[in-house]
């Protein structure tokens, strides 16, 4: 007799669980009928249970998953490791250089409907605007963000996650030694052009 792999076990244990809720519920349904107050207090719990129940794993549309939460959606990672997380997306907005006890946190709010990160980006920066009275300079996002709604879109400056951390001064000090070291090898290659030959 073949050995049941793990995919047949997966299906098996969830017959399992969808027969226990279905009984669960029934069992509830029937001691509560007649009584309209228990059945006003049970009707919001017994339709997420319902829910639950009868969805399936590639159904198109609305899905809950998390009976406490029902805010929470399926938001694709595409990383190997971790191809999926459950939540809410979320923005942040800090500010570039660390303040005494770490970055100060400028904007924040929740992006419910797992929209395109590069789609808010404009939204974003105009509330954190709005909110701080000050125009924001430039802005490091993350390589997500590629193809954002920016109104001025050379002031975003996409970055890979490893380098996010990197502060403004920090990238003007960066770019002022490449324009020094570019200086120096110009001039050192002007002046050995400019030398005459040596005599030997």
């Amino acid at each position: 007799m073949p050995m049941p792999n793990s995919s047949h076990r997966h299906r098996r244990q969830l017959r399992i669980l969808r027969t226990r809720l279905g009984r669960l519920i029934r069992d509830i349904r029937r001691k509560i009928a007649g009584n309209a107050e228990l059945e006003a207090v049970f009707a919001w719990p017994l339709s997420r249970a319902d829910q639950i129940r009868s969805q399936q794993q590639r159904q198109r549309g609305w899905k809950l998953y998390s009976f406490h939460a029902p805010e929470v959606e399926c938001i694709g990672r595409g990383k190997a490791s971790a191809p999926y997380e459950f939540g809410v997306k979320a923005s942040v907005v800090t500010t570039n250089a660390r303040a005494p006890g770490g970055q100060f946190v400028l904007h924040a709010r929740t992006l419910p409907g797992n929209p395109y990160d590069g789609h808010t980006l404009g939204a974003v920066i105009e509330a954190t605007e709005r909110l701080t009275g000050r125009e924001i300079e430039r802005a490091y996002v993350d390589k997500g963000y590629r193809g954002h709604d920016a109104p001025n879109p050379r002031r975003v400056v996409p970055m890979s996650t490893r380098d996010t951390a990197a502060t403004m001064p920090q990238t003007r000090a960066a770019s002022s030694s490449q324009a020094k070291n570019a200086g120096s090898s110009a001039a050192s290659n002007a002046s050995s052009r400019g030398a005459p030959p040596s005599r030997r």
